[in-house]
């Protein structure tokens, strides 16, 4: 399977993943700021993964040499809670939740892992955090593969208008594409394997995204 450019391999009898479906082996590029504006890059892990935390990630990346940091986006703060090697300061990986990882130098990674079956992920509106941001990891098997179909997609399960914008990362100058559905809102955008998006609700909601059997 190809999707925006990148391999997507579906693996069948993996012995590790921790689930019996379909399994995932992604050849995606982690730029580091010799490709890109700074070195950062928002990724999507499988689901199900042998990485369970911000440490586990950033010595499977390389360590210190290769990898500056990797972080995560707080709702509450709005802010980003960081990884660079410090104990004190690790995290747990969940799934749905995207990352920030922060490269050195690019790094062609592979992300192998599985996805959960009906995996629902909870976005936090207003009510529950600061503004409504919320960083998702889409499943490489999403059948969305535009920012409007991700759209509807979450919308069918509020009250059909809980999405207000859908942010991309623009690596090469480390600037947000923004799609909201509205005029004047942003130019729809494609979907690729492996990044993570960040969207903003006016309400709290919980869905399980259409995936490819």
């Amino acid at each position: 399977m190809r999707r925006a450019g990148w391999t997507i391999a579906w693996v069948l009898g993996v012995g590790f993943l921790l689930a019996s479906n379909t399994g995932f082996f992604l050849e995606y590029p982690l730029l580091g700021p010799g490709d890109s504006a700074s070195g950062t890059n928002w990724i999507s892990l499988p689901y199900n993964t042998q990485l369970q935390t911000a440490q586990d990630l950033f010595s499977e990346l390389g360590g210190a040499t290769i990898v500056e940091s990797v972080a995560r986006f707080d709702p509450q703060s709005d802010g980003n809670q960081i990884f660079s090697g410090a104990p004190e300061d690790d995290f747990p990986i969940v799934s749905g939740e995207g990352l920030i990882v922060t490269m050195k130098s690019t790094v062609a990674y592979a992300f192998v892992g599985s996805h959960q079956s009906g995996a629902s992920v909870r976005l936090l509106g207003p009510e529950d955090s600061l503004s409504g941001l919320n960083h998702y990891a889409l499943p490489y098997h999403a059948r969305a593969s535009l920012a409007s179909e991700l759209r509807n997609d979450i919308n069918q399960s509020c009250n059909g208008n809980c999405v207000v914008q859908i942010e991309r990362l623009v690596r090469s100058n480390d600037s947000l594409a923004s799609y909201s559905g509205s005029v004047g809102g942003g130019a729809d955008f494609p979907l690729t394997a492996g990044e993570s998006y960040r969207i903003q609700v006016n309400q709290t909601v919980e869905f399980v995204l259409d995936v490819v059997e």
